[in-house]
């Protein structure tokens, strides 16, 4: 997550759209919330970095089309994720008394 957010909003300061601070702040809060390790905060963080690759990409200019793409390639990744992850068992601990 961090490493999508990270030229997505560099690319946006270098566009001189954002300043220096705003820059340090966004990557900050971002890591923050990526590290405190819940799902809902990770999907929220892949979500707003898909918009500003798609904002990005685009120049502004029919963004949602991209974005929905996007998405859905995302989706779609997510579902492989789970099967192939099904196939490669984590071993079990023993729990201990």
């Amino acid at each position: 997550m961090i490493i999508a957010i990270i030229p997505t909003v560099l690319r946006i300061a270098l566009e001189k759209h954002l300043v220096p601070e705003q820059v340090a702040l966004i990557l900050l809060v971002s890591t923050f919330f990526i590290a405190g390790g819940r799902a809902i905060v990770k999907l929220f963080a892949g979500i707003a970095a898909l918009y500003l690759f798609a904002r990005e990409i685009t120049g502004g200019i029919g963004e949602d089309i991209i974005f929905a793409q996007l998405l859905q390639i995302a989706i779609a990744l997510i579902g492989a994720y789970v099967m192939f992850k099904s196939l490669f068992p984590q071993s079990k601990r023993k729990k201990s008394n």
